[in-house]
C-alpha cells in the first residue's frame, strides 16, 4: 500500500471518526452518515495541507469517496499505488 493511500485513508478515517476494519466501499460522501457537507470540506482542506495544493470546485465536488480522492491525486502525479 502506498504512503498516499495510507495519508488519505486515516485523514478520512480521523475526520469521520471511523473504527477498523473499515470497509472503504461503504464510505461514501452524503451516504455515509458521518459524511455530510460540512465533513466534507474539512477533509478537502486537509488534503490541500497535506498535499501542498489547492482543488477546483469541480475536483472537490467529485471527491465523493476514497477511491475517487484517490484518483485525483493520482491524475496531479501523486504516486497512489
Amino acid at each position: 500500500m502506498s504512503e498516499t493511500r495510507t495519508q488519505v485513508e486515516a485523514l478520512i478515517a480521523d475526520i469521520l471518526g471511523l473504527d477498523q476494519p473499515i470497509d472503504w466501499a461503504e464510505v461514501l460522501y452524503q451516504e455515509t452518515p458521518e459524511w455530510d457537507s460540512l465533513v466534507h470540506m474539512a477533509i478537502i482542506s486537509e488534503l490541500e495541507s497535506t498535499f501542498d495544493m489547492t482543488f477546483t470546485p469541480d475536483e472537490i465536488m467529485s471527491m465523493t469517496s476514497r477511491d475517487e480522492i484517490l484518483a485525483l491525486l493520482g491524475g496531479k502525479g501523486i504516486a497512489t499505488s
